[in-house]
């Protein structure tokens, strides 16, 4: 699929994605689509030279469900540069050398070991291992230890040179006379107790309490979700920051965010509390999302996160160079259907997915 969005301010986005990442990943692969985004990389890094002249962003990702390649600036700029992209990435004229992918594999691997150095992050992908038998686009170490110079080629051939979307923002084009990726998502994650290698984390003086949800959500629910989310958790004034960090101290940060894998999200409340203040902090997360959504979310609340999503959509409406990563490349649009969510769908909603019997609490 290539998908074109006008733009008439003169600046542009170029992106290709791929089917690879977490999702696409079997027992023995995880991990290697990240590797493989740096890999890919090379075939085109002869043109970062006239990239910085041009002054064009160019960047890569992989998450739980793609790999993304794209490149944003001036239009005249971005077109300079978009078919040469899509060319060396499609046709692999030049791959790397075996030397550059022990290097690149050690960087990776260097990229593993600070997700785990790190307390909170290292706590929820451990939680999602423990009981969602996942890896995230992180991987597993051995996987990536044990990923060969030749796997590398194998994999470059056979999942990176179809892709599943392009994606151009302004008045510029590429070519591409191929097919395209329309592959149905390999398989589903299921909450259970699952025993897939946990990593280490520095612990010190604190604990990561972790909410993780045991029913998925589906992307067709994600209006209603990302007012639900923005109501309770979003900014300094929001009732679950008040509630943990003003009213009661009991942590620097609060995380209401969520995983997208396949067409499921799970969501998770992530806080990191000094060990002696656990106790507390378990009671209050249990007593907030054991209390009606009525009580937490005015009418007032509810009509200020949505004009500010609202507000959100009218920048990216002015600005679709930018706003396209979060919506056309992501992987849902919370803007589909937001105008008509009212504060009684939230409640409904909220009520029913987000009381606290919806949760698993996990210590970390």
């Amino acid at each position: 699929m290539h998908v074109k969005i006008d733009s008439d301010i003169g600046m542009a986005y170029f992106g290709v994605i791929f089917d690879a990442g977490g999702i696409w990943e079997d027992k023995g692969r995880r991990g290697c689509s990240h590797l493989m985004e740096h890999l890919m990389c090379k075939t085109y890094e002869y043109t970062y030279p006239k990239m910085r002249r041009l002054d064009v962003t160019d960047n890569a990702f992989t998450s739980d469900n793609k790999v993304v390649f794209f490149a944003s600036g001036l239009n005249e700029c971005v077109a300079q540069l978009s078919q040469t992209i899509l060319d060396e990435l499609i046709q692999q004229k030049n791959l790397w050398t075996e030397e550059q992918f022990e290097t690149e594999k050690k960087i990776v691997i260097q990229e593993y070991s600070d997700v785990f150095n790190d307390q909170l992050s290292g706590a929820w992908e451990n939680a999602m291992r423990s009981r969602y038998g996942y890896c995230s686009a992180i991987g597993l170490r051995k996987d990536i230890e044990e990923f060969t110079y030749e796997d590398s080629l194998k994999m470059a051939k056979e999942v990176f040179s179809v892709p599943r979307k392009i994606v151009t923002v302004g008045d510029h084009s590429v070519q591409y006379n191929g097919r395209y990726q329309e592959k149905p998502w390999p398989w589903r994650v299921k909450f259970d107790q699952h025993d897939i290698e946990q990593e280490s984390t520095p612990k010190e003086n604190q604990t990561v309490v972790t909410l993780l949800h045991k029913n998925k959500l589906n992307v067709k629910q994600s209006a209603v979700y990302t007012l639900l989310r923005s109501c309770l958790a979003e900014g300094l004034e929001s009732p679950l920051y008040q509630e943990i960090r003003e009213k009661r101290g009991l942590a620097y940060a609060v995380y209401c965010d969520h995983c997208v894998v396949a067409d499921d999200i799970i969501p998770a409340v992530l806080v990191q509390t000094l060990n002696e203040k656990v106790e507390e902090l378990d009671e209050t997360l249990n007593g907030f999302f054991s209390t009606s959504m009525g009580d937490l979310i005015t009418e007032e609340r509810f009509n200020d996160c949505k004009e500010g999503w609202l507000f959100k959509k009218k920048k990216i409406e002015i600005l679709p160079h930018a706003g396209v990563l979060s919506t056309v490349v992501a992987d849902y649009n919370p803007f589909d259907g937001l105008e008509d969510v009212s504060r009684e769908d939230v409640l409904g909603f909220g009520d029913e997915f987000f009381s606290i019997g919806n949760f698993e609490m996990i210590m970390g």
